[in-house]
């Protein structure tokens, strides 16, 4: 299918796995993805069409939060990507590259783990595929596919793994020439991204040995260069392009070898080189060589290879890479402060030349249009005062409207603003003739009548304007509504403060509103509400202007209640901000804002309050009765709901209330909170982790009421901002801190009552992978302020003494009677033993290790029996902690021990009792009901008559099996 359907099926499927996930128990939600991972295994296999759809399906599920279950799955997605990514076809490797994005800027151990495999499994494909070339034509194209594959996957992982990838820099200059000099085309280009990348890479990090790898691989470019074969010629001037972009001062010393060289290469001509690949690469080189040493090559050489780049325009072989290298060259000496007059007259005329002849067999209207977008931004205001550009302005709208016209005429208004009237106007008139079959003067002087939009456009006759000259161009002509969504986002998009195009949008465009197209529906109503009302514009709900604005307001949010396309609503919604708000407060359009509450589709529901929230300040004689009452609704249904799913939900509405709405929410915020409070134990971590956002937001309006309550949230935000395996839970543990700190002053102190936080901030800054992140952390230690260094030592010192004496009271075993300065007592060894295999139980992002963990603790315990009692506190909490979280598949065999545990320390297991059968019945109705009998059988025949306090909760459960 076409892009847009596969992002529309990728969205719907992201919210199926929300959905069947919320609700379920970790392991059944493992059980759920195990699935998944084996439809898509068996899908891949087939033609291109399912590999495309299994890709999507994976990069949704690297999107999807799913609380480290997805983390867990790395090796089997991998796998699936690494299947695509060999299969040759260019579309399915272009899908599987950004799952490969997505698996690589995973955090955690086996995210790591799988980069470096992958790394070396890329480094292995290109060092076998150096002697595995073969006559077989098909053997020949599995490596190449592998090749292929290799280089794409270096060139995302030193994109997105910088730091894993720093340290494999050198083999990969030692190993890339394999698929810089590969007979395939897509391989040699692969390989100059990748290379690319890993030198950007190392620039980035300023390694001392930078200029070392830039000489080495200008050694090798060089010497591929003397070569009479055309995959080495062509890599190697890859190879140089690269070098010789942004290179350290080592390499600008070579500027005159390099650029002898590349003369020399300007006349080649091999007979194998039909598509004339040797020339494309010197012609791409030019811009880069002017910006090696811009003194040097203005001095030298720039008549020869300006007049060799427009000779280039008038060959049908070169001319789409030539403009797009006059562009870069003109940005290039602009940036050395060499750019004339003169050049960038030349070039126009090269532009007028090119956009002349677009109706030639090979049409190179897109790079022209290119072009002029590199020139303005190089030439700037210089533009304007060059001849040709009077000419050049009407042969661009000449050529019909289009991507890169419209990006070459926003660059044009950006960076030569004397322009911007003229192209304004031709832009408009060039869009109202493709949308209301008139030109914007027309409109703007003529009747005041509607238009029909969905008249045929062979009843169309093209007027006489300023705008055209001549026959009527070519996509006035045109039957195709292909046009239409363009011409709607340039308008959108374009800069025309000076225009008021109030009427404009209420006669034509809210018709486009109805249409039948989704897509023209979504720009339009897009469309609509940017350019109805201009930012900063002052909105008045009086007079002609304002009766106009309060059409399209009310056709606006008629659209974004009732149409049938949810991404259609949740645009119009979303769209509709503070400009409108005098409108939107209106008693009509409220009730329609109230309709949207009971919306199916939830962001519609979190846009439709958060406009009612805004808009309560401004009409709150009407809104604050309905506000009440669905606050009520809000506060009952997370209280009572026994819905995960729904619980969540309402607690997202009432951030998003609480920040929207502001003070007008204070006379509830003891309600409000008095709610939210116990969710913050709540057994989902979904919910527990969505009520953090609406305390912090709650933290604005009642910052008595939140400080009487900081002690008990502080805990829970350090675990969290503990929690290796979620980003988005310490984000998110972050983002509130940092809210309550600020809201509540309570700063210094959380550093002296809580010794653990500095430290741990500390740490963030620097091992946090994700920018926003640690942008958080910044924050947050700038709010937290500055700690007397002294008093802080102190409170160490006075932390680590009572953790000491813990040490002392819970392992005194472990240091009675020595000899020779060797424990006396085997137990000391246990106990070292316990207490390191501990750390990796608690270690969340280690998760793959605690089936082998969980082993070896119980070897200790059988082996040390009765002796085992003493590290009970260390255990069974770790354990039960474990049967809540964990997802691998272990919680059958983690019954099992806490049933051998029983039996081993006996009556000692009475302090975990109200643990034990609360898992127990959190695990009553699932397959684990064999152990779960088992393990009760064991606490009957040790503990006896001290269980019945459980038995009124655990007999109603049996008899219903």
């Amino acid at each position: 299918g076409s892009e847009e359907g596969l992002a529309r099926a990728g969205e719907k499927f992201r919210l199926f796995i929300e959905i069947q996930t919320r609700d379920l128990s970790q392991e059944k939600q493992s059980k759920f993805f195990n699935d998944v991972n084996l439809q898509i295994s068996i899908q891949i296999k087939n033609n291109t069409a399912e590999k495309i759809s299994s890709m999507v399906a994976v990069r949704e599920m690297l999107r999807f939060e799913t609380e480290g279950y997805i983390g867990n799955k790395i090796a089997q997605m991998g796998n699936h990507v690494r299947e695509c990514m060999e299969s040759g076809d260019a579309r399915v490797m272009r899908h599987a590259m950004v799952c490969l994005e997505g698996l690589a800027s995973m955090e955690g151990t086996l995210a790591a783990e799988f980069v470096e495999s992958e790394i070396r499994r890329a480094f292995t494909s290109l060092e076998k595929s150096t002697g595995e070339l073969s006559n077989r034509a098909s053997h020949g194209e599995v490596v190449s596919h592998r090749r292929h594959s290799a280089v794409l996957a270096l060139d995302v992982l030193a994109r997105k793994a910088p730091t894993l990838f720093l340290v494999h820099v050198e083999p990969f200059f030692g190993l890339i020439w394999t698929g810089l000099h590969d007979r395939s085309l897509a391989v040699r280009e692969g390989s100059a991204q990748a290379v690319r990348a890993v030198l950007e890479l190392v620039k980035l990090r300023r390694s001392q040995y930078c200029d070392e790898w830039y000489g080495q691989l200008y050694t090798r470019a060089v010497r591929g260069l003397e070569s009479q074969s055309l995959e080495v010629l062509h890599g190697s001037m890859l190879g140089i392009i690269e070098v010789i972009n942004r290179p350290p001062t080592r390499i600008q010393r070579h500027f005159d070898e390099i650029a002898r060289q590349i003369l020399r290469l300007k006349d080649l001509k091999l007979k194998e080189d039909k598509s004339g690949l040797v020339r494309t690469a010197v012609l791409q080189s030019v811009p880069y060589l002017a910006g090696l040493s811009p003194d040097a090559y203005m001095e030298n050489y720039h008549n020869g290879l300006l007049k060799y780049l427009i000779d280039a325009t008038a060959s049908d072989t070169e001319r789409t890479v030539a403009f797009v290298c006059l562009g870069q060259l003109a940005q290039h000496l602009a940036q050395g402060g060499k750019l004339k007059s003169s050049l960038v007259e030349t070039v126009l005329k090269a532009v007028k030349s090119g956009l002349q002849r677009s109706k030639t067999k090979v049409s190179c209207v897109d790079e022209v249009m290119e072009c002029m977008s590199l020139l303005s931004e190089a030439a700037g205001p210089m533009l304007s005062q060059q001849r040709s550009i009077h000419d050049v302005l009407p042969l661009m709208f000449f050529q019909g409207l289009r991507e890169s016209m419209g990006r070459a005429v926003t660059a044009m208004a950006t960076h030569v603003p004397s322009l911007l009237p003229d192209i304004q106007e031709r832009l408009l008139n060039t869009i109202s003739m493709i949308l209301a079959r008139k030109s914007y003067n027309d409109i703007r002087t003529g009747s005041e009548s509607k238009v029909d939009v969905k008249a045929p456009r062979s009843a169309l006759k093209p007027r006489k304007s300023g705008t055209f000259s001549g026959p009527a161009p070519d996509f006035v002509r045109s039957s195709s509504n292909d046009l239409i969504p363009l011409a709607l986002r340039i308008l959108g998009s374009f800069d025309f403060e000076t225009h008021q195009l109030g009427e404009f949008v209420r006669d034509i465009l809210l018709n486009f509103l109805d249409q039948d197209d989704p897509v023209i529906r979504k720009e339009a109503a897009t469309t609509c509400a940017k350019i109805a009302v201009h930012p900063g514009e002052e909105v008045t709900v009086k007079g002609k202007s304002g009766a106009v604005t309060g059409d399209i307001t009310s056709k606006l949010l008629i659209v974004g209640i009732s149409d049938p396309e949810p991404a259609i609503r949740k645009t119009v919604l979303s769209s509709l901000d503070s400009r409108y708000d005098p409108h939107l407060a209106s008693t009509e359009n409220l009730k329609s804002i109230f309709m949207g509450l009971n919306d199916e589709v939830f962001e519609i529901r979190s846009l439709s309050i958060a406009l009612i929230g805004r808009l309560a300040i401004r009409n709150p004689a009407f809104v604050m009765p309905s506000l009440r009452m669905t606050l009520v609704q809000l506060v009952t249904e997370l209280e009572f709901s026994g819905n995960h799913r729904n619980k969540e939900e309402c607690l997202r509405l009432l951030t998003v209330l609480i920040q929207s709405s502001g003070y007008v929410m204070k006379p509830y915020s003891s309600t409000i909170l008095s709610a939210l409070l116990p969710k913050v134990h709540d057994q989902s971590p979904r919910v527990a982790a969505a009520v953090l956002p609406a305390l912090g937001e709650l933290s604005r309006i009642a910052q008595q009421e939140m400080l009487n309550c900081i002690d008990e949230l502080f805990p829970i935000l350090i675990q969290a901002l503990q929690d290796q395996s979620n980003s988005w839970k310490r984000e998110i543990a972050l983002r509130t801190l940092r809210q309550l700190c600020s809201n509540l002053g309570y700063v210094i102190a959380p550093y002296e009552k809580y010794p653990m936080l500095l430290s741990i901030l500390l740490t963030a800054v620097k091992t946090e992978q994700k920018p926003r992140i640690r942008l958080e952390v910044l924050q947050v230690l700038g709010i937290l302020g500055a700690l007397d260094p002294y008093r802080h030592r102190l409170t160490q010192m006075e932390n680590d003494k009572d953790r000491a004496n813990d040490s002392i009271m819970r392992n005194e075993n472990m240091t009675v009677g020595t000899k020779d300065g060797r424990p006396e007592d085997d137990s000391f060894y246990a106990a070292a033993a316990i207490h390191a295999l501990t750390k990796i139980l608690r270690d969340s992002s280690l998760r793959k290790h605690h089936l082998n963990v969980v082993t070896v603790i119980m070897y200790i315990c059988k082996s040390l029996n009765h002796g085992c009692i003493q590290f009970l506190p260390q255990i069974i909490p770790l354990f039960v902690k474990i049967l809540r979280e964990s997802n691998l598949g272990i919680n059958d065999m983690l019954f099992q021990q806490i049933s051998i545990l029983v039996v081993i320390a006996k009556e000692h297991i009475r302090s975990y009792l109200d643990d034990i059968f609360s898992v127990v019945h959190e695990y009553w109705n699932t397959s684990l009901v064999v152990q779960i009998l088992g393990l009760v059988e064991r606490l009957v025949k040790v503990m006896g008559s001290e269980i019945k306090v459980y038995l009124p909760d655990l007999i109603p459960l049996m008899l219903r099996m």
